[in-house]
């Protein structure tokens, strides 16, 4: 079965999907940066192979123009690379709002995503950059643990403690408090807690 007519297209007869098929199929749904197609365009330029296998699909509209529902971000990409036509996929006019609302989020959509830690192990000093992949940022507010390879025994013993432990023993470990004893016992909790603490029953 064919689904599609390959058809190199004028780039002006492309029209990005902004809303013209309404109600049948809305808006684009994909939101991109100014520097993502810059990524995208170079990318077009570097591995051209991608760019043809990866061509947008369309669909007829009004005058001889055309909607693409796939591919939004390769045409403005191609814009950029001052391309002046785009061989598309052209999808039959009789296609179905369904099928087409269908091949819109498909194609927007990303299957998986990447895991950044195997790339930072195994891909070495690939120049992840050039081709539009970016590690995402730390939260904001997060740290990065780092080992402070602190002796616990030597802090006891120049503190004048054992390093032997018993049931009672409380010790203050920069910003926190350590307790040897029964998180049960309720006269424990209040000497680490340093104020009342209520028993609750039932």
């Amino acid at each position: 079965m064919k689904y599609f007519e390959f058809r190199t297209i004028p780039i002006q007869l492309l029209e990005l999907n902004t809303g013209q098929l309404a109600p049948h199929v809305p808006a684009n749904p994909r939101d991109w940066t100014r520097q993502d197609v810059i990524d995208l365009a170079r990318s077009m330029v570097e591995t051209p192979e991608l760019a043809e296998i990866r061509m947008p699909i369309v669909v007829p509209y009004e005058d001889g123009h055309y909607i693409v529902l796939g591919g939004n971000m390769r045409r403005e990409a191609a814009l950029h690379n001052k391309e002046t036509e785009l061989l598309c996929a052209v999808l039959p006019e009789n296609t179905t709002s369904q099928k087409m609302k269908e091949i819109a989020l498909k194609d927007n959509s990303s299957f998986g995503k990447f895991n950044f830690e195997m790339l930072r192990k195994d891909w070495g000093e690939f120049e992840f950059q050039d081709i539009g992949i970016r590690f995402p940022d730390a939260p904001k507010g997060t740290k990065k643990a780092v080992e402070d390879n602190y002796d616990v025994s030597a802090a006891l013993k120049k503190a004048g403690k054992s390093t032997k432990v018993k049931r009672g023993d409380m010790y203050r470990l920069g910003d926190h408090v350590l307790l040897c004893g029964d998180v049960t016992d309720l006269n424990a909790l209040k000497k680490l807690m340093g104020e009342p603490v209520r028993k609750v029953t039932d």
